[in-house]
């Protein structure tokens, strides 16, 4: 046998044991079942280290690369938080060149409104000047009342209507 049974271990005899029996010589003699010390042999205390240093081999370096996942994760959260930091700027940015935007062609709409009143009051003017001077055309100076024989006598170089300081303007009715 390879190892001694307890028994034999203890008293000092050598432990013989058949392949046809499970108890040894001496097991036998005393009727008693033949008991195997259970106890790990110095190859197995050493295979036993061997494998608790790779799992703590293991474990360390999973708790490094755990360790280095977590600083990643951090980097990358911080880095999107700057990220949606910009893009929140970058949209406030676009809503006030959209709302300047929007105030420079309202006002732009503002001038060509007050461009086309000009306009239309000038066309107005010049439609009833050219009434006017359609109707002065149509008819002789004799047959004109006498307030605008005055009228056109006293006209100025400027285009301007005279003062009312003639006596036949107070014709006028």
């Amino acid at each position: 046998m390879s190892s001694p049974c307890i028994r034999c271990s203890q008293s000092g005899r050598p432990c013989i044991k058949s392949e046809n029996y499970k108890n040894c010589s001496e097991c036998s003699k005393v009727g008693r079942r033949c008991a195997f010390d259970k106890s790990p042999s110095p190859q197995d205390w050493q295979r036993l280290w061997r494998e608790q240093e790779k799992l703590e081999s293991a474990e360390a370096s999973v708790e490094s690369e755990v360790s280095h996942l977590l600083s990643e994760m951090s980097r990358l959260s911080a880095k999107r938080q700057r990220l949606l930091k910009q893009k929140k700027f970058l949209k406030d940015r676009a809503g006030k060149f959209l709302q300047s935007d929007v105030e420079s062609l309202e006002e732009l709409e503002k001038l060509e409104e007050e461009e086309q009143r000009q306009k239309d009051a000038l066309i107005q003017e010049q439609q009833q000047t050219e009434a006017f001077l359609t109707t002065l055309n149509g008819s002789s100076s004799n047959n004109l009342p006498l307030n605008w024989t005055d009228l056109l006598d006293n006209l100025d170089s400027g285009g301007e209507i005279p003062s009312t300081s003639s006596p036949r303007s107070q014709d006028v009715s």
